[in-house]
């Protein structure tokens, strides 16, 4: 018993620098979070606003069903607001606090990748906004030669758009996980190659559950995940 709390107390220790510097980043992580959090809060009219301007909702109407509903899209305004404005501090203070245990060919790929990375989600999240445009164009103008009035829930629209453009930002990594599991030797490329048709497949069912869920929006984001994924092994074919 002695010797466990020892051993705890060695543990601690130790490593007390690093949780008293993980503690400051969590601390400051959560300030930087509030106060994107409160500019998102005092700017959602304007940034709904914004959101809404970007589309062409001709033939479809954007309609609340609950005067609560204000206060829903401005909450979750907010709280995107501050995980914006947050997130680039937190990933950078991770990769500090994680570099020391990463070996120098590690960390030269980490921060050789990170601006490409951020391009890419910019891109994937523009390309889940152009493919919410899409949908709507497509489905509306279907109704409107059927003389059907389209409704839509401005909340659960909202949440979509907000929802696939940041899920196709995270989807349009894949050439950097691709070429950091081959040059880190954690997986082959041949081993890529010769399961190429069981990671079509996975594709395919991550695809699957994307929002929207129809067949339109499916055939939309399949394509792009396989050209991801060959562009990724491109990208690797000298190695």
């Amino acid at each position: 018993m002695e010797q466990g709390t020892e051993n705890l107390t060695k543990f601690v220790e130790e490593y007390k620098t690093y949780f008293t510097q993980l503690r400051r980043d969590l601390f400051i992580t959560g300030i930087i979070f509030a106060i994107g959090a409160i500019i998102g809060l005092f700017s959602s009219q304007a940034i709904i606003t914004f959101i809404l301007s970007i589309y062409n909702f001709k033939g479809v109407t954007i309609m609340t069903t609950s005067p609560y509903q204000y206060v829903d899209v401005t909450l979750t305004t907010s709280f995107l607001c501050g995980i914006l404005l947050a997130l680039p501090y937190a990933f950078f203070r991770l990769f500090i606090f994680f570099k020391p245990a990463l070996t120098k060919k590690e960390s030269t790929l980490l921060t050789r990748f990170l601006p490409v990375s951020i391009i890419l989600f910019v891109i994937g999240f523009s390309f889940g906004t152009w493919i919410i445009q899409l949908i709507i164009s497509f489905y509306s103008s279907t109704w409107v030669g059927a003389n059907v009035n389209t409704l839509w829930d401005i909340q659960h629209f909202f949440s979509q758009v907000i929802f696939m453009s940041i899920l196709t930002g995270l989807i349009f990594q894949i050439p950097i996980v691709v070429t950091l599991l081959i040059r880190l030797n954690i997986v082959k490329k041949q081993i890529f190659i010769a399961k190429r048709r069981f990671i079509y497949v996975f594709l395919l069912g991550l695809a699957v559950l994307l929002p929207p869920t129809d067949v339109f929006s499916l055939i939309m984001l399949t394509l792009p995940l396989f050209f991801l994924f060959e562009f990724g092994l491109l990208l690797n074919r000298r190695v």
